[in-house]
């Protein structure tokens, strides 16, 4: 196979892209300046004692007695320069200033699953960067999540993998999925693994409906049989972090439950759980379903230096999610018709990206735009552009 490097010109073009709308979001790191993120200036703190070790005897400690009275050391932060990961995760973000190479990241890891879903390489880079400036996506920047970030810029490559597999691409779709299944677990955020696993569950068993459907099941066996190496083969480098971590959460509060009456004397042993945490206290920072908005609109439910969405119930948690992935099921096909049946929808909603990207660059530019005028544009235009869709219609109708 003849390399050619007119075809990759694009895909360098968005790398270009991406890396040009990082810079100028975060323009004042350029400048000298630096983020303020909480969790990561509680973090300095947590690992002080350890930091001041290793520099002093440059050798990593297990223990420090700087937390809780006592507790390990490989929990808060333990180094294992064997794995080279951590040097890969540096250049997936193009080395760009911390920590706004996550922007990045974000842009990279979704435009790698568009074209793993074969669709066109400009409109998976519009794709990428409709991901990566996600409102909720930059909020988790500020506060300091960066193994959050790091987690969420890899699962969508990591699916990407996982469908180029299920697509018959064995060989291709192992590098993938092994490389982006040892970047995503060493982004260390078990929480988002748990959940990306989840989704690709629900993938997986498609892919099973629709080879029982088709009477393809030995291509659906071979393809999982890849899925399963793959990820050995991810999770091997991260196997000192996995295995401590599993090994440490039976003693924590992440174990089972010790407590069976609560302050006043009445039983809790309804609240009490065999292993995990208690379900109160798992519940107690679930979103609600109204809550959900503000991942795709800042302050959908008002502003505030609180965690959003406040919930007790399990089940509202469970209901939410439930309910988006049923009417995101039930919507894509309509949608889809739609728009294919009305090109100009195309350009509308590419325009509102455009018009947002601009906006946030605004603000990387430190220049505040009323967010009222950018919400009032998109309303008026998308107001206009059904008049003249419904005017159209009309228009055929008549005989000619």
């Amino acid at each position: 196979m003849n390399f050619n490097f007119k075809n990759y010109i694009p895909h360098t073009a968005a790398i270009i892209i991406f890396a040009v709308i990082t810079l100028i979001y975060f323009k004042p790191l350029l400048n000298g300046k630096v983020l303020k993120q909480h969790d990561i200036a509680q973090h300095r703190g947590m690992s002080k004692e350890i930091a001041d070790y290793r520099e002093k005897h440059h050798t990593e400690p297990l223990w420090t007695n700087s937390m809780f009275g006592g507790m390990p050391a490989y929990q808060i932060s333990t180094l294992y320069p064997g794995n080279w990961l951590s040097k890969l995760d540096a250049a997936f973000k193009l080395y760009l200033p911390h920590p706004g190479g996550y922007l990045f990241l974000y842009c990279l890891g979704f435009f790698i699953l568009l074209l793993c879903l074969e669709v066109n390489v400009w409109l998976a880079l519009i794709g990428g960067i409709a991901y990566g400036l996600s409102s909720y996506f930059l909020i988790i920047i500020q506060a300091g999540h960066n193994s959050k970030a790091n987690a969420l810029g890899y699962l969508p490559a990591l699916l990407g993998g996982i469908i180029l597999l299920f697509r018959g691409r064995h060989w291709l779709g192992l590098a993938v999925t092994a490389l982006f299944t040892a970047m995503e677990l060493n982004a260390n955020h078990v929480q988002i693994a748990y959940y990306g696993y989840m989704l690709i569950a629900f993938v997986v068993i498609g892919y099973f409906i629709n080879a029982i459907k088709e009477k393809k099941l030995p291509g659906f066996i071979k393809a999982f049989s890849f899925f399963i190496i793959a990820c050995i083969i991810g999770a091997l480098p991260n196997a000192g972090n996995l295995l401590t971590t599993n090994e440490y959460g039976k003693y924590s509060n992440r174990g089972k439950a010790e407590l069976t009456i609560t302050a006043d004397g009445k039983s809790n042993q309804g609240n009490t759980t065999s292993s995990g945490l208690d379900k109160d206290y798992a519940t107690a920072w679930s979103y609600g379903i109204s809550e959900t908005f503000s991942f795709l609109i800042p302050d959908f439910k008002g502003g505030g230096d609180k965690a959003i969405g406040m919930a007790d119930q399990l089940w509202v948690m469970i209901t939410a999610v439930v309910i988006s992935m049923f009417v995101m099921m039930l919507a894509s096909g309509p949608i889809s018709a739609f728009v294919n049946r009305n090109p100009s929808i195309k350009v509308l909603a590419l325009s509102f990206l455009v018009l947002i990207g601009v906006s946030l660059m605004g603000e990387g530019l430190e220049q505040h735009i009323n967010k009222g005028y950018i919400y009032f544009a998109m309303a008026f235009s998308f107001i206009v552009e059904i008049v003249n869709l419904r005017i159209d219609k009309k228009s055929a109708k008549r005989p000619m």
